[in-house]
């Protein structure tokens, strides 16, 4: 059975994490990839432990987990861990190496945005994002088109990295 990979990293945790309490009962599995600068930055870990989804640790300084990247350990684990999706929330780095990663192995991948924005409801069109899409609809919002994005749908080179926060 194929795995869906949740890939996390600082304000992106929790809403994974709420993802997964939804999730947990429907006979998906899921593996939690989370990742932070440091020990000090971890988010969320024992909380995916106590709902039972399988969670593995990164922190790019070596001082809890994998050394590296979340995204570096998913890579390392696709061999023996068949993923069917993966699922990222968290910085825009992350959400394009994320994003990037799946494409390389054909893996589909959704990415949930965060943007400044001024009214949240449309109007203001401060958290605009480049799409592929043909014509009008080629820039949309993040606040109601959004967040969550086929990863292959975006821009990433247009993208901001403080788009993500």
């Amino acid at each position: 059975m194929k795995r869906v990979a949740l890939v996390g990293g600082g304000v992106g945790v929790p809403p994974l994490h709420f993802l997964a309490a939804r999730s947990v009962g429907s006979g998906v599995a899921m593996t939690a990839f989370v990742g932070a600068r440091n020990r000090a930055r971890l988010l969320g870990v024992e909380a995916f432990e106590a709902l039972g989804v399988h969670t593995q640790v990164s922190t790019e300084d070596g001082s809890a987990g994998f050394r590296g990247t979340n995204v570096a350990a998913l890579a390392e684990s696709l061999e023996e861990l068949p993923v069917g999706q993966v699922l990222a929330c968290g910085p825009t780095p992350m959400l394009r190496a994320a994003a990037q990663l799946a494409a390389e192995h054909g893996i589909p991948c959704q990415v949930c945005l965060e943007a400044r924005m001024a009214c949240a409801m449309g109007a203001c069109l401060s958290c605009v994002v480049e799409t592929t899409t043909p014509g009008w609809r080629r820039y949309q919002r993040v606040c109601t088109e959004g967040p969550v994005f086929d990863s292959t749908d975006l821009v990433w080179e247009t993208l901001s990295p403080l788009c993500a926060l």
